[in-house]
């Protein structure tokens, strides 16, 4: 029986991103169901395990958040986001100690989580070619699976660290029209930044080892952003939408952003320590007007987020949720790739940059499955890197 649901858990978390293909509460019912019984089949292993862990940087977090919703302007709102983080970063450590410590289970979950990726990719490829002359020269994109690409391109990409096979090359040849088709412009900064970011770890680790690279490049990071954000339109009234002449290039950040990211740096200014309250951005005053601009097509409203994670929480939780996340995020991460082989920090930089390079334009920090897909992720390619690290 223990094997049964040993094999029924693996399975069902390995296809669970099959299931976001239909939406996310088939997900999320998939991929919980299968947690919660790893979970309970491991619970003495887990807890023989907990103190070997520095939990203060998660505590800081709960504290600072559980603040900030308490300060919300809908504090229902905020303390239901609350809790399903917390839930989700505690359940993916559950997940990362009962993959890392049973080398059985670890094996079947990639095993079928690759196959999972391979179908995933053919169903969207197949719906993405088959809607091609329909849609796309009216529409200049397929819409229907753009927001999935963005979780199911950074699953292509970590293929080759999980499983060498020459089936990664096709898949990631037919990436590549799928993001053409979709018009999936996060999905490919997301790219663009982790391939910058190994890069960058390639010519220190190998070339240039001095941390003033880092420092000179993370100068020139600031001092790049700054200039975006301080160039962003002032006014967001009719009369100087219809006349705006914009600073900062639309190739660069199109139109549509800059007036939400500038909206969203007001109303920041306004309550800069606590924020507004987790996953509220959509109730503050003026987040649903028509902004009636010529250059943002079928977008005319400032909508719900600020499509960009860091103003986001910013705007949310404030200046001091801001720093704390930052620092639980990288506290974590660090330990993590401190710990890994040489594989394993190029997969962790490749799927860290890319995760929240993309975030830096596409979805809503608060979004479930994609909270979920970080912290899921982020554990079994921890799982894999750290057991590796043991076995050498």
């Amino acid at each position: 029986m223990k094997f049964f649901f040993e094999y029924l858990s693996t399975v069902l978390i390995a296809f669970s991103y099959t299931f976001l293909i239909r939406n996310h509460v088939y997900f999320g019912v998939v991929l919980g169901t299968g947690t919660l019984i790893m979970v309970l089949l491991n619970i003495s292993i887990i807890k023989s395990e907990l103190p070997k862990y520095n939990f203060k940087p998660f505590l800081i977090l709960v504290i600072s958040f559980f603040i900030a919703s308490l300060n919300s302007i809908m504090i229902g709102r905020s303390l239901a986001v609350f809790i399903y983080l917390v839930l989700i970063i505690i359940f993916s450590f559950f997940i990362y100690i009962s993959i890392s410590k049973n080398q059985v289970i670890k094996e079947r979950l990639l095993h079928y989580f690759v196959i999972s990726i391979y179908v995933n990719l053919f169903i969207v490829t197949v719906f993405n070619f088959i809607n091609w002359d329909l849609k796309f020269i009216d529409t200049s994109e397929i819409k229907r699976f753009k927001g999935y690409l963005n979780i199911l391109t950074i699953l292509v990409l970590i293929l080759p660290f999980i499983k060498k096979t020459k089936i990664n090359i096709i898949a990631c040849i037919f990436l590549i029209p799928n993001l053409w088709l979709s018009n999936c412009n996060s999905a490919i900064l997301g790219v663009l930044i982790s391939l910058a970011a190994l890069s960058i770890f390639y010519i220190y680790k190998n070339i240039f080892r001095f941390k003033i690279l880092f420092y000179f490049l993370l100068f020139i990071l600031i001092t790049f952003s700054s200039q975006i954000l301080l160039n962003l339109p002032e006014n967001l009234d009719k009369e100087s939408i219809q006349t705006q002449k914009f600073i900062v290039p639309t190739f660069l950040v199109d139109a549509h952003r800059q007036y939400i990211w500038s909206f969203s740096i007001k109303k920041i200014s306004e309550k800069p320590l606590l924020g507004y309250g987790p996953d509220t951005s959509n109730f503050i005053e003026g987040s649903q007007e028509i902004i009636g601009s010529k250059y943002t097509g079928t977008m005319p409203y400032i909508p719900s987020h600020p499509h960009n994670f860091l103003l986001e929480i910013f705007l949310d939780t404030g200046i001091i949720g801001l720093v704390v996340f930052i620092i639980f995020i990288f506290y974590y991460n660090f330990q993590i790739f401190r710990k890994s082989n040489s594989n394993g920090k190029f997969l962790l930089i490749l799927f860290f940059f890319y995760f929240w390079g993309s975030s830096l334009v596409n979805f809503s920090f608060w979004l479930g499955w994609w909270q979920v897909s970080y912290f899921f992720i982020t554990a079994l390619i921890s799982s894999i890197n750290l057991s590796k690290n043991q076995k050498t």
